[in-house]
């Protein structure tokens, strides 16, 4: 039997933060892409679609990253989220780029805890 503590324990623990962190990769690379798109295009139909994909692309990352622990790793979750907000409301490049910027940055965040 195992105790807790015991390095048999801390694989299961690592392999289910790997696998989130590659989850947690995907939903934010998917999400820079709807962004990217979205920005461009002037397509009403095109406009809804693509924000339902950034809208759920969001809601992916806020539940994955409940699973990451470390206070920089959540300050940066918290930006993104911010200017995700911004970006919708209307705030134009500026909120375009900080997001992206943060998006990128919270990747990198996730090698490092690789």
């Amino acid at each position: 039997m195992t105790k807790v503590g015991d390095k048999e324990h801390y694989p299961k623990k690592r392999a289910s933060l790997e696998m989130y962190g590659e989850e947690l990769e995907r939903h934010c690379n998917k999400l820079i892409q709807a962004l990217d798109q979205y920005n461009v295009t002037s397509d009403f139909r095109s406009i809804e679609h693509l924000k339902s994909v950034m809208d759920a692309e969001m809601a992916h990352i806020r539940s994955i990253g409940q699973e990451f622990t470390g206070h920089s790793f959540h300050d940066q979750k918290a930006k993104v989220d911010k200017d995700y907000r911004n970006y919708l409301s209307g705030k134009g490049a500026d909120a375009y780029s900080a997001l992206h910027h943060d998006l990128s940055t919270l990747k990198d965040y996730l090698r490092l805890q690789k």
